[in-house]
């Protein structure tokens, strides 16, 4: 029996032995409910508050502002449009890139159809925002900027800090003029598994991070705000995460995220010199022994992110990949059952035929060497 290679962690990565150990105890004995005034319902309260704990450590913010939620989507759909809708008498205007996540996307269209103006950013052919660009999108009704830190596509990492500093700089002087403040939000879930999140250093108001693409259990999620900076609740119910997010606390999945973050935190230097010696034996691997293969993937990338295009080619290297148990992906899984062609690759100037070529690679802590040579193998048997 032929062994299944993946290398598509960049759509979901496996639970962490480890971590699974932890949170499966809260299906059984530990499942109460945190929120009940008995003695049993603040033991488990309690390791909810450690968990928040353990995520806020690994922003480096206050645990007051974290706010738990069921994943990336609903962090994004919080940000943009809880921060938004609070402070549109000041400002109805938002700047994101062009190559946001899905759940950005549709939450500004929302906007758009609730009275926002709504700006683009442009990328160059390596996915790098446009930031010059990006400046002068700014005016007096801006309230919003959201940026991705890592393409999950291409592995681009954005300059996040630099936007975040002159964001920053710049609200000292709308203050002064009596001007609508301007938030940052960060989508961070292609990023925190292997970059520092630290939202000081990055200068963010916002930022969303994703369980299930750092070792954690699916449905795990949280939400970076800021104090001071004003949210309304997309979720109403009991009152759950300050009144920002109404439903039953689902510990397991705040369990799983906490520990996601620690060892994420403590092993990030180790993972990453890692997995950089795979993806540098792939492309070099791929450059060797495949003709007209084009890298997309810029110096200024994630660890884990390798982009091809593979020019001429009119075979469904996906499926041709699947049949020797190899599994790849030819773009964002968030979007992935659309049938839009991906608008990264739209965005970057991408021909329709090229976007068909175009693979993505994305490992994983759990990948190794000889995953990495019998996908070069395969890929040169399919394309010869």
């Amino acid at each position: 029996m032929k062994k299944d290679i993946y290398i598509d962690y960049a759509s979901s990565t496996p639970t962490d032995p480890r971590i699974l150990k932890r949170f499966l105890p809260y299906y059984t004995e530990k499942f109460v409910n945190p929120s009940s005034s008995h003695f049993l319902g603040k033991i488990v309260k309690s390791e909810v508050e450690d968990a928040r704990k353990k995520v806020a450590k690994f922003l480096n913010c206050s645990t007051d502002e974290i706010i738990f939620t069921s994943g990336g989507t609903e962090s994004e759909n919080l940000a943009i449009k809880g921060i938004s809708f609070p402070v549109k008498k000041s400002g109805n205007h938002i700047i994101i890139s062009n190559v946001e996540h899905t759940a950005v996307f549709s939450s500004a269209d929302y906007l758009k159809k609730h009275g926002f103006d709504v700006t683009r950013i442009s990328v160059d052919k390596k996915c790098n925002i446009n930031f010059e660009e990006l400046k002068k999108a700014i005016r007096d009704e801006t309230i919003l900027v959201s940026v991705m830190y890592v393409n999950n596509e291409i592995g681009t990492i954005q300059p996040i800090v630099k936007i975040g500093a002159y964001i920053k700089q710049l609200n000292k002087t709308r203050t002064k003029q009596g001007k609508a403040i301007i938030r940052f939000h960060v989508d961070a879930e292609a990023a925190c598994f292997y970059l520092d999140c630290d939202v000081k250093k990055l200068n963010v108001d916002s930022m969303s991070i994703n369980g299930s693409k750092m070792y954690g259990i699916k449905g795990s999620g949280a939400l970076f705000v800021k104090k001071g900076t004003p949210i309304a609740t997309q979720i109403t119910g009991g009152g759950q995460e300050n009144y920002l997010r109404g439903g039953t606390t689902n510990v397991p999945a705040v369990v799983s995220l906490g520990y996601a973050c620690f060892f994420a935190q403590k092993e990030r230097v180790l993972n990453n010199k890692k997995i950089i010696k795979l993806k540098k034996t792939l492309i070099d691997g791929i450059k060797k022994a495949i003709k007209n293969s084009q890298l997309n993937t810029p110096e200024n990338s994630v660890s884990n992110i390798v982009h091809f295009t593979f020019l001429g080619n009119k075979k469904d290297i996906v499926k041709e990949l699947s049949k020797k148990c190899i599994a790849v992906s030819t773009g964002s899984a968030c979007a992935a059952n659309t049938k839009h062609k991906s608008h990264t690759l739209e965005a970057m100037g991408f021909s329709d035929e090229d976007i068909d070529s175009s693979i993505r690679f994305s490992f994983g802590k759990y990948n190794t060497l000889d995953d990495v040579k019998n996908v070069i193998q395969s890929l040169k048997t399919i394309l010869q």
